[in-house]
């Protein structure tokens, strides 16, 4: 796949990335962060604008599956969770997002260690020879040959994590790339926690809303329910004699 991969040059020549240097790759990557930042601010769907810049990302970087994971807290027993809710794939067999395993994953049986990386703002990046005991099992059963884990923090609190996987040659991450990918993770970071705000707002809008609604019809029923009558008050204010309006 990485083989095939092109893009074009400041001539507009053809540009494999096997034939690029360092300084050029960099290059790429840091436009690849500058176009991603531009592609938060259209005025899109949420959803659609996440994956437009995975897809953008797993195309520059090269790579087979880029995917967004969200951790959560099972109620049930107040531990640690975590589900894929985003993913792009350089081909269709290769996606993963209807895999039920990825669905509901409980952290502390799977990934304790990578996660515990994440909350101190590290990365973990392996191939498939140094994939650690907890991981092996379910990455080999995706075909992933290695991968590169960058973390996803939320008003400061880890939020998920973002995933790049090779699926067909193994990859030797380079530290610069890593570090250039982080800004790009940051800013999606950045750009969700503002809609995960503008969610809330929206949400406590409607529940109070609701509420309103609900007193509302409330109140007209407890109106109706009672009947009519007519009220006799004397002038000190005291009731003197009242007619329903069945005349009793």
């Amino acid at each position: 796949m990485a083989d095939n991969f092109e893009i074009k040059g400041n001539s507009g020549n053809t540009v494999r990335s096997g034939e690029m240097s360092r300084m050029e790759i960099k290059d790429r990557y840091l436009q690849a962060i500058s176009a991603v930042s531009q592609m938060l601010l259209e005025d899109i769907e949420f959803n659609r604008k996440i994956n437009s810049c995975l897809a953008y990302l797993g195309e520059v970087v090269e790579t087979d599956r880029v995917y967004i994971f969200q951790f959560y807290l099972n109620e049930e027993d107040n531990t640690t969770w975590m589900k894929q809710i985003f993913e792009w794939t350089s081909r269709p067999e290769l996606a993963q997002m209807d895999n039920p395993e990825l669905l509901a994953w409980p952290v502390e049986q799977v990934t304790p260690l990578t996660y515990q990386t994440f909350k101190d703002n590290g990365h973990y990046k392996a191939k498939h020879s140094e994939f650690i005991d907890e991981l092996f099992e379910s990455l080999d059963s995706q075909g992933i040959k290695s991968i590169l884990f960058l973390p996803l923090f939320v008003d400061q609190k880890l939020w998920g994590f973002m995933g790049f996987d090779d699926c067909f040659d193994e990859r030797e991450w380079v530290d610069d790339d890593i570090i250039l990918l982080k800004g790009a993770a940051t800013n999606l970071a950045m750009y969700i926690s503002k809609e995960l705000v503008e969610h809330e707002k929206v949400e406590s809008t409607r529940i109070l809303q609701e509420a309103v609604d609900n007193s509302e019809e409330k109140v007209r029923a407890i109106i109706a329910a009672i009947p009519d009558m007519l009220f006799v008050l004397t002038k000190e204010g005291n009731y003197e004699e009242y007619y329903s309006a069945s005349g009793d």
